[in-house]
């Protein structure tokens, strides 16, 4: 849904109700020409986005997505890697993160799109706490209109 202007109510509107079915929502802050892809957060209440769109610089875009991301989590065991292997398909892009609560930005330990790649970054990972799942599926522009009803763009200061 948007581009939405950052000021408007339609944006919190959107979040809050996202939140009320959802334990959290994964944002990235992105701030166009750059040099690089954005931070990606981990939100949990409506005060936590208010602030990062508080602190976002003038320009910045937000990405929400609705449903719920990187949804195997835990220490990284047998178990862990037998769930991760059953979730995932053999060419599906994935990823695997440090756990983390708002205001700290996800950290990206590991991404591949191969079982073989999977197996061997969660070998080396063993005994570290992951969250792990399917790339993130961010909206690709953000000057069009979005007609995905679980994706969520919006602008600081318009564009």
């Amino acid at each position: 849904m948007g581009p939405f202007d950052f000021s408007e109510p339609a944006v919190m509107q959107l979040m809050g109700a996202w939140l009320a079915r959802s334990s959290e929502l994964f944002a990235e802050l992105y701030r166009p020409h750059s040099g690089g892809s954005g931070d990606f957060y981990a939100i949990s209440s409506l005060s936590q986005a208010r602030d990062l769109m508080a602190r976002a610089p003038r320009g910045a875009v937000l990405f929400v997505l609705r449903d719920e991301q990187l949804q195997i989590r835990g220490v990284v065991d047998d178990d862990l890697i037998s769930r991760a292997l059953g979730h995932l398909g053999d060419a599906e892009p994935y990823l695997i993160v440090e756990p983390c609560a708002y205001p700290d930005p996800l950290a990206l330990l590991g991404d591949g799109q191969s079982h073989a790649e999977l197996i061997e970054e969660l070998d080396e990972l063993r005994g570290v706490e992951v969250w792990l799942g399917p790339a993130l599926a961010m909206p690709d522009d953000y000057s069009k209109a979005n007609p995905d009803e679980g994706a969520l763009i919006a602008i600081k200061g318009g564009s």
